[in-house]
């Protein structure tokens, strides 16, 4: 069940990646057809493909700068918690202390 779960996820991953790339192609296939110029289906996908690669335009800076973001605290955090971890002693290790 958990394999079958993780296997639905990196398809869904997989699927939106893939989106702006399947609707360009689209655009560009269907951009010169022969259109009736009313309530024309394929006139609506396309709007619906290019309304979807603008999201995409607006999203892939917020997404780089959150990836960025990340990475920086990332590696701010892991420094300082370099620097204030506790020093290794006999007391740290639980040795035991005999005379």
């Amino acid at each position: 069940m958990r394999n079958k779960k993780r296997y639905i996820a990196i398809l869904a991953c997989v699927l939106v990646l893939l989106m702006p790339f399947l609707s360009e192609n689209y655009i560009v296939k269907n951009k010169k057809h022969h259109c009736p110029r009313r309530e024309c289906p394929i006139c609506m996908e396309l709007q619906m493909a290019e309304y979807l690669m603008e999201g995409f335009k607006t999203l892939l800076p917020i997404l780089a700068a959150g990836l960025l973001l990340g990475i920086v605290s990332f590696v701010v955090i892991s420094r300082v918690h370099h620097y204030h971890r506790t020093p290794i002693t006999l007391i740290t290790l639980k040795v035991e202390l005999l005379n």
